[in-house]
């Protein structure tokens, strides 16, 4: 499920196709297909109807509440995608990195890619310091970065 940052009774889910909620999830409608093998989705912070998918295949994007898609990353499997108040995104893209584009720009630039073996599965970023990060990996560590995503370290570590 995503929250639109840019309409907050704008809610998207993911049950059997993508659905959508306009009155902050009193009811729901089926939108249209999900993505194929959808991992994560992120609401735009400019557009309530833009919807950001991060899939086994790549990143999309929808412009028509997911009534079609649009791949901005081909080939490569992303584990999250999240979207900032001030509309910047990041997504973690396997072989790649964390990457960040701006809503009105999407194309991802690598901010950096020395993770080892971990997997950020969740990211959030401080609403009052967007410079300050922290993301979940599938081992379970939480790493923090103060710097905007360029380096991270073990939080308590």
């Amino acid at each position: 499920m995503t929250v639109s940052l840019a309409d907050p009774k704008v809610v998207y889910g993911a049950y059997g196709v993508l659905q959508m909620s306009r009155d902050a999830g009193k009811s729901w409608s089926e939108v249209g297909p999900l993505p194929d093998n959808l991992i994560d989705m992120a609401a735009s912070a400019n557009d309530a109807k833009t919807i950001y998918a991060a899939t086994e295949m790549g990143l999309a994007v929808s412009k028509d509440e997911g009534r079609t898609w649009e791949t901005i990353l081909d080939g490569a499997p992303v584990s999250f995608v999240e979207v900032t108040g001030d509309g910047t995104a990041y997504a973690f893209v396997l072989g790649r990195g964390f990457v960040r584009f701006r809503e009105d720009q999407p194309t991802p630039d690598t901010v950096s890619n020395d993770w080892g073996n971990r997997i950020p599965l969740h990211l959030a970023v401080d609403p009052t310091n967007a410079k300050r990060m922290f993301v979940a990996t599938h081992k379970g560590d939480i790493l923090v970065s103060a710097d905007g995503g360029i380096k991270w370290t073990v939080l308590g570590g």
